[in-house]
């Protein structure tokens, strides 16, 4: 089941900023909870893309993220095997391990495509990630401005 953003002009939106001023740790979990269906919205776009076709299912069984905080793990996706990808999965798997492993510091959100040739395919013109970044280059900000929004008119 896909998270859904915390959208906070819905009713009681007042008793939410309220709640948010007194508890500064609730920003940053806004933050965290958008980002994870951030996360979830941009894995539907890579694996719906029909820019490559996806013969063996390795590629798409590559794709998945992690959300981190500060090194820790917050939530993460499963590398669902499509067709027979089984080495795709186990191939995102171990790359997200790879890069995550880089930030120990923040929050993060890591986007693989696991496999070796991913690269290559992204390189000829074809849509592994991409449809994926753009989404998230509009949805992470749309939702930082919610947040931002809702602290600045409370100040």
């Amino acid at each position: 089941m896909a998270n859904v953003p915390l959208e906070l002009n819905n009713k009681g939106a007042e008793d939410i900023k309220a709640y948010l001023l007194k508890f500064p740790g609730l920003v940053e979990q806004a933050i965290i909870y958008n980002l994870s269906y951030v996360g979830d919205e941009c894995l539907k776009a890579a694996r719906l893309s029909s820019g490559y076709t996806d013969q063996s299912g390795n590629l798409r069984s590559s794709i998945g993220f992690r959300l981190l905080k500060d090194g820790e793990l917050i939530t993460e996706s499963t590398f669902e095997v499509i067709k027979d990808g089984k080495e795709g999965s186990e191939k995102g798997i171990a790359k997200l391990e790879t890069i995550s492993a880089s930030f120990p510091k923040g929050i993060v959100l890591v986007f693989v495509a696991g496999m070796e040739y991913a690269g290559y395919v992204a390189d000829t013109g074809r849509d592994v990630l991409d449809s994926a970044a753009l989404l998230a280059d509009k949805l992470v900000p749309e939702m930082l401005n919610k947040v931002k929004k809702q602290i600045n008119e409370q100040q």
